[in-house]
């Protein structure tokens, strides 16, 4: 990637750990695909810097939810209880 003097840009990622197995680069882009397995809550942070003799930097940094697209399991009991009325 190259700014707008035709500087090259290194983009160095950090994410919490977990982010790595849905969170992907893919060149200028950040794809997410997340799983159920994933649901949490997740820090990016990212970190521009050009190569010139005098390089400009710039930091981002922002959360990502990943929330369950499964509805709630009804609360059953650990224990049931029952009387059998009559067998045939």
């Amino acid at each position: 990637m190259r700014d707008q003097d035709k500087d090259l840009v290194e983009m160095t990622i950090f994410m919490s750990e977990g982010g790595e197995s849905f969170i992907k680069r893919r060149g200028q882009s950040l794809v997410l695909a997340p799983k159920e397995a994933d649901v949490g809550d997740y820090k990016v942070e990212i970190f521009l810097i050009d190569r010139n003799p005098k390089p400009l930097q710039n930091y981002y940094s922002f959360n990502i939810t990943v929330k369950s697209g499964l509805p709630p399991m009804p609360k059953v009991s650990p224990t049931l209880e029952a009387k059998i009325a009559s067998i045939s």
